[in-house]
């Protein structure tokens, strides 16, 4: 992968690398930037293979501190300024950072034990070193902190040789990249989407467009789709719901591949907005964080659209190259032919197991037939072409805004602030078909705002409930068991607009 960074870098240096807030950066200002921070690593002599916590904005700095810091042979943990201090702490302790790179002494993170914050807009400029690192075998590429169930973030792990299979198995299931293409950046670098969005299009010379995080972001999207010359559009589907309503004026005919992941693809909305990209093939991926990005891939086409369709969401196809899929049966072995089970991925993009936790290695990771397989905790089944069909989750975790997220974490952050109430928190889509989380409390109506404090200050705003409903008894279902299905439906209602 760094090689193919460091040859657009080289053969492309006068054009432009990154487009952020109106303003363009060419490749050979990413590679001073980046040259600029490698040799700052290199003079504080980490260990080989050393995480370094990358604080993320909407700016250049970010992006020449990632690719700085793995040219210097280390991996990338990128830490989000405006998620709650709790959150990035525990990030920071877990991965074992000693070191943080930002555009400036972030206040956040100065002056914790251990912990050396560099200002990398104030890096004196140094010769351009697009040099290959020597990397051990299965060194570190980066590792991304996701929702858990204990109410910490874990750690996915992504090892370069992931990273280089995903790039590999991307290139050879879409259209052709090169440097003439203008490529959307709408994620911020802590969801593993936008990996996709900004070292696709820089391993090809081609322009990463970035969405600022100021304003109303899907307006902000329909701005540089419309006038920037966008040619390739990576996008959760949940921002078509959001645009919907200006399908009738949206006309794009120089957009020439739009993919989504990270959330269901909706084949009603996916078809209207198929008008406004007359020239545009469509791709629907599948894949956790935990097999690097994404690893499934479905060719969507309007002539079979309806039968490649289950419940309206549109299929995740099939294995990208080099990549498996098995279907789990609660006995634990393969699921026979036409039947759902739990998908499980194998092949060279499956991270080793997640950071420093054994117990959920344990319990997402198996062995069948002697090969590694990843649990996703998803429900899937094939049809009789061998495209796979998502239908459902086998735990109760969610997408929220792309983002993944676990109910439980939600629902242990309630439990802090109120111990000994029964509480539920229970995802379900709105009237424009976007998922939100609504949380149900047992009894005393005066902890509504005591949990809501609460979760407001330890979680990321896109896990934050949109509403919190105090009820006298949560209801159960005949097997005695919460009845989520009921409550779901009851946050439909709660949010649904009046009048």
């Amino acid at each position: 992968m760094l090689e193919q960074i460091a040859h657009a870098c080289r053969s492309f240096p006068e054009r432009p690398a990154f487009r952020i807030a109106g303003a363009e950066h060419r490749y050979d200002a990413l590679a001073r930037r980046l040259s600029a921070v490698r040799a700052q690593l290199a003079e504080r002599q980490l260990p080989p293979g050393s995480n370094v916590a990358v604080v993320t904005h909407d700016d250049l700095e970010t992006y020449a501190a990632i690719f700085g810091t793995l040219f210097a042979g280390h991996a990338f943990v990128p830490l989000n300024p405006t998620l709650p201090a709790e959150r990035n702490a525990s990030v920071l302790e877990q991965a074992e950072v000693t070191t943080i790179l930002s555009r400036d002494a972030e206040a956040a993170f100065a002056g914790r034990p251990g912990l050396a914050c560099i200002a990398t807009s104030e890096l004196p400029t140094v010769e351009i070193d697009l040099s290959l690192p020597a990397l051990a075998e299965d060194a570190l590429a980066y590792i991304i902190f996701t929702s858990g169930s204990t109410g910490e973030p874990k750690g996915v792990p992504i090892t370069h040789r992931n990273l280089s299979a995903f790039l590999a198995a991307f290139f050879a299931c879409t259209p052709t990249l090169d440097e003439s293409d203008r490529v959307l950046q709408m994620f911020e670098p802590t969801f593993d989407f936008s990996i996709a969005s900004y070292m696709t299009p820089l391993a090809r010379g081609a322009c990463a467009c970035t969405v600022p995080r100021e304003g109303i972001k899907y307006m902000a999207v329909a701005d540089l789709l419309e006038n920037q010359g966008i040619t390739v559009a990576p996008m959760v589907p949940s921002i078509l719901s959001y645009l919907r309503p200006y399908f009738g004026q949206i006309r794009l005919p120089g957009l020439r591949h739009a993919y989504f992941c990270g959330e269901a693809l909706h084949e009603e909305v996916v078809a209207e907005f198929s008008d406004c990209v007359p020239n545009a093939r469509i791709q629907n991926f599948y894949g956790p964080t935990e097999a690097t990005v994404f690893s499934l891939v479905y060719d969507w086409e309007p002539g079979r659209a309806a039968a490649k369709a289950r419940n309206g969401v549109v299929c995740i196809g099939k294995p990208m190259d080099r990549m498996g899929t098995l279907l789990l049966a609660e006995d634990g072995g393969a699921v026979a032919p036409g039947q759902r089970g739990e998908l499980c991925l194998r092949g060279p993009q499956v991270t080793p197991g997640y950071w420093r936790n054994p117990e959920k290695n344990a319990e997402c990771f198996l062995e069948h037939d002697g090969v590694p397989h990843y649990r996703t905790g998803d429900l899937a089944e094939a049809d009789r072409d061998g495209d796979l069909h998502f239908v459902g989750r086998v735990d109760h975790q969610v997408q929220i805004q792309g983002y993944r997220v676990e109910l439980s974490e939600i629902e242990h952050h309630a439990r802090e602030a109120a111990p000994r109430v029964n509480l539920c928190a229970v995802a379900f889509q709105n009237h424009i078909g976007n998922a939100q989380v609504h949380l149900f409390l047992e009894g005393d109506t005066g902890l509504v705002r005591t949990v809501g404090e609460r979760l407001a200050a330890a979680l990321p705003s896109y896990m934050v409930p949109s509403g919190i409903t105090p009820l006298a008894q949560l209801p159960l279902n005949r097997s005695g068991k919460l009845d989520r299905v009921a409550l779901a439906e009851r946050a439909r209602a709660e949010a649904r607009p009046r009048g």
